[in-house]
């Protein structure tokens, strides 16, 4: 049997995928990059595991050695090749490789112990059978990651190179690998993940509840019944910041938030964000949380940002209904090269305006048994959703969203709020570069002077379809434009 003092773990990371639209592998996943996800199936089985990158020392703010793969565009074959290069340098001449690609989470454990256990002595690579894709969609049957390919196979390898041959699939079959049956239960833990859509959805599968049951006593003037009814929940969430040079870390209490259970990491991401703690996702290392008695979420921030905990509103305890409450200097509240507006020159038809709190309010699943939720939603320039979070609390809600759009991307958008329009999500709203918003009750006095400053348009008391427009208001065209 293999032992682990014999296998190389090799990620293949690369580096910016062009669908993915950056580093695939720092992409969080329940707050940790794909990276780690893919090195936390390794470990338990590799002597060693490794990351192939373009560049030396890619990943050493998280702790994973990088191989260089100087052959780029060669696909997964080149960064095999290095890796077979490594193990046969620093394991020996019996030492083996165990490939996976950074952007497949979900590999169960004993997957990685099935295809050690079944090699033979004259094997020079083991991969998994796919069952279950169509034979039109993939003829040659292999699911070629994770594979297990044999020191021995280095010279196989080299020679597919170079004849131009970078697919994996081949070269299993060139080496005459073995087969190993696919996990029945393969589809059932397995993804893959090209686009932030996909990787968005995986995240909400673990969403948890965000409601409670409760028996009530409904009352009326007749009579009186018991009756199930729903709460929205409400939990204190600790939002930490970890930050400072390898070796010296600190880790700080930036605030405690009350909250709807559900989408932290996009709660803290979008807190720090919106308090211009950070700029952009590759700010953010992971985000830890822990949930239950003590629920806290950690924001480990990348070495060498300089964090300043001075500059945050909200580094006290704080309710859910409280914003950047600290800030009322209009210079303060839109940092320099903050609140680039997104699609700033398109103009919107009223009656898509006047639609939107309806739609939203239909989009409110955890309201509509509720009724105890406020909610932000972001809707394309044609009216269409595109999501919407909930919380009990309005900026908790927006945080989320504004969290979301720096983790996977922003579009150009409508936002479009449940309740009254206040400075604090004004202040958001233009920090994430949305350039429209909608809602269903008044702005304030400041709301209004800040979104003038930003050139964004502000509509309130959307409701019946009427609605005031408060600033920006060539934004917003009539119908009668639009059909003339």
């Amino acid at each position: 049997m293999t032992q682990p003092s014999e296998i190389l773990g090799c990620i293949l990371a690369g580096g910016r995928s062009s669908r993915f639209g950056r580093d695939k592998a720092r992409a969080l996943l329940h707050g940790r990059p794909l990276l780690l996800h893919a090195a936390e199936w390794l470990r338990p089985v590799c002597r060693l595991v490794l990351a192939a990158a373009d560049s030396p020392g890619k990943y050493q703010d998280l702790q994973i050695e990088t191989l260089v793969d100087d052959q780029p565009g060669q696909g997964p074959l080149a960064g095999l090749e290095a890796a077979l290069q490594q193990a046969k340098s620093r394991l020996g001449e019996q030492a083996w490789v165990l490939l996976v690609p950074c952007d497949t989470p979900g590999l169960r454990p004993e997957w990685a112990r099935q295809l050690l256990d079944a090699r033979q002595a004259d094997d020079l690579a083991l991969a998994f059978r796919d069952q279950t894709a169509p034979p039109a969609a993939k003829a040659h049957g292999w699911e070629p990651m994770p594979a297990l390919v044999s020191v021995r196979a280095l010279p196989a390898v080299q020679l597919a190179l170079a004849q131009a041959q970078t697919a994996l699939w081949r070269l299993l079959e060139t080496v005459d690998a073995r087969a190993v049956a696919q996990p029945a239960d393969w589809l059932q833990h397995v993804h893959r993940l090209d686009t932030p859509d996909e990787l968005h959805e995986l995240q909400e599968l673990t969403q948890p509840a965000r409601d409670v049951p409760v028996r009530v006593q409904r009352w009326s003037l007749q009579d009186v019944a018991a009756a199930d009814d729903w709460l929205a929940s409400e939990e204190p969430l600790e939002i930490r910041v970890e930050h400072g040079p390898l070796g010296q870390r600190r880790s700080v209490v930036v605030g405690v938030v009350l909250r709807t259970p559900g989408h932290e990491v996009e709660l803290a991401v979008g807190l720090l964000y919106s308090e211009s703690a950070i700029e952009q996702a590759t700010d953010v290392l992971d985000v830890i949380v822990n949930t239950g008695e003590h629920a806290a979420a950690t924001v480990r921030l990348r070495p060498g940002l300089a964090f300043d905990t001075a500059r945050l509103s909200r580094h006290v305890v704080t309710s859910a209904a409280c914003g950047a409450c600290g800030v009322r200097q209009l210079d303060l509240a839109l940092p320099v090269g903050r609140g680039q507006l997104h699609g700033v020159g398109t103009p919107v038809p009223w009656h898509i305006l006047a639609e939107l709190p309806e739609k939203l309010r239909a989009l409110q699943t955890t309201f509509a048994r509720t009724g105890g939720l406020h909610a932000a939603g972001l809707f394309d320039l044609h009216g269409q959703p595109l999501r919407v979070r909930e919380d009990i609390g309005r900026h908790n809600a927006l945080d989320k969203l504004v969290g979301f759009g720096v983790l996977y991307g922003q579009p150009p958008g409508i936002l479009v709020l449940s309740g009254r329009i206040g400075f604090e999500l004004v202040q958001k709203a233009a920090l994430a570069g949305l350039p429209l918003l909608v809602g269903v009750g008044a702005p304030t006095s400041l709301a209004v002077d800040l979104a003038d400053r930003a050139g964004m348009t502000v509509v309130g008391f959307v409701r019946s379809g009427r609605g005031n427009v408060y600033t920006a208001p060539w934004r917003v065209v009539s119908d009668t434009a639009c059909d003339t």
